[in-house]
């Protein structure tokens, strides 16, 4: 795996700081808003760990199980705050077929 880890460290320099290229932001604090030719945002560290982990056989940080709770729990804050009413956790059917119907809602044209 020479060849993925080389990928793997030169991708890496790219998100990190480094006492020879000074501190370094995004271009935008929005996960995964592509700016120019490339996504900016957390996405992409994120997506390096995760790479990471996978090439170097450990857990990555963040479970399955987690990372679909913090998701439930975004999509029903949001689905609570367009209906003015509770959302439980987990999430029903009916509750997500209530996420899908804002969803489609949100994308359609004026």
């Amino acid at each position: 795996m020479p060849r993925a880890e080389s990928i793997l460290n030169r991708t890496l320099t790219h998100w990190l700081n480094t006492v020879k290229d000074g501190m370094q932001y995004p271009m935008s604090t929005m996960p995964g808003e592509q700016v120019d030719h490339v996504f900016a945002g957390q996405m992409g560290p994120e997506t390096i760990h995760f790479l990471e982990s996978c090439i170097m056989d450990r857990p990555p940080m963040v479970s399955p199980e987690s990372a679909r709770t913090v998701m439930e729990c975004y999509l029903a804050a949001d689905l609570s705050a367009e209906r003015n009413q509770p959302v439980d956790i987990p999430l029903t059917n009916e509750t997500l077929a209530g996420i899908a119907d804002m969803i489609k809602a949100q994308r359609a044209p004026l």
